[in-house]
């Protein structure tokens, strides 16, 4: 996974780099598959700003990646 974490842009809320892919696996109930999101883990020293839920690891770094920064703290 760290090659695809080194693919990850920092948050672009507070510029924190440690970004990482957060797994919410199944729970075995009905149609329900594992999602990922970006997590700028505040526990880490980010801010704790978190994407969307995505299919795939590669969908969660793409939509994280296109992010605009709109806040300047």
């Amino acid at each position: 996974m760290s090659a695809v974490k080194s693919r990850l842009k920092p948050c672009p809320f507070c510029g924190y780099r440690g970004v990482d892919i957060r797994v919410y696996e199944a729970d075995g109930k009905e149609r329900f598959t594992n999602k990922y999101a970006v997590l700028c883990d505040y526990r880490l020293g980010g801010c704790g700003a978190e994407s969307g839920h995505y299919r795939t690891p590669e969908e969660a770094i793409i939509m994280w990646n296109q992010r605009r920064r709109r806040w300047r703290g």
